[in-house]
């Protein structure tokens, strides 16, 4: 019995943190960049990003729950939740940077909370999104959102926030909406 519990758990951190190893391309997402929107570009930038979207998980969803701004002065608020439906399992996140260009935002942080002894508390992790404009009624949202890293090493958050690279794998089935400003 505790087999099936040991690799349940392990099979959800492979879900949760997708291709944690190597760098993957995600499919071509769709940018509207302008160097005014970037948030790490000066005093008078800002960026923020909040919304719930979900995607098929197992025979459960995983669902992705945002509320992170960096202010004006740098100082960065919130963060996100990612949950398992299926299996449960969770973790949260404060934010340490959020840089949004046009209509795509970069979030990274520490996990600060989590009912898996997979996850690190304290370890980093981070992931990106792309705000497609408003869901239709009755049709798929055309937002992205990658898969998160967890576990990773300090700095890696500020390093991706930094290099804003979009090779994580993108999750598919997405429902709900999100908003980068």
């Amino acid at each position: 019995m505790r087999r099936v519990g040991v690799g349940m758990t392990l099979l959800s951190m492979l879900v949760l943190a997708g291709c944690q190893g190597a760098d993957v391309a995600g499919p071509e997402p769709t940018l509207h960049l302008s160097q005014e929107s970037d948030s790490l570009g000066g005093d008078d930038d800002k960026g923020s990003v909040r919304g719930e979207i979900s995607s098929p998980s197992g025979t459960g969803r995983r669902v992705v729950t945002i509320q992170a701004r960096q202010k004006r002065n740098g100082e960065v608020r919130g963060g996100y939740r990612i949950e398992l439906t299926a299996s449960g399992v969770f973790f949260e996140v404060t934010a340490s940077c959020v840089v949004t260009v046009g209509n795509v935002a970069w979030v990274g942080g520490h996990i600060s909370a989590t009912n898996s002894t997979a996850i690190q508390i304290g370890s980093v992790s981070y992931f990106y999104l792309i705000d497609n404009g408003k869901k239709r009624r009755h049709q798929p949202t055309a937002d992205v959102i990658s898969t998160a890293r967890i576990n990773d090493q300090e700095g890696r958050d500020l390093e991706f926030c930094t290099t804003r690279p979009l090779q994580l794998p993108a999750l598919t089935g997405l429902e709900g909406d999100i908003r980068v400003k």
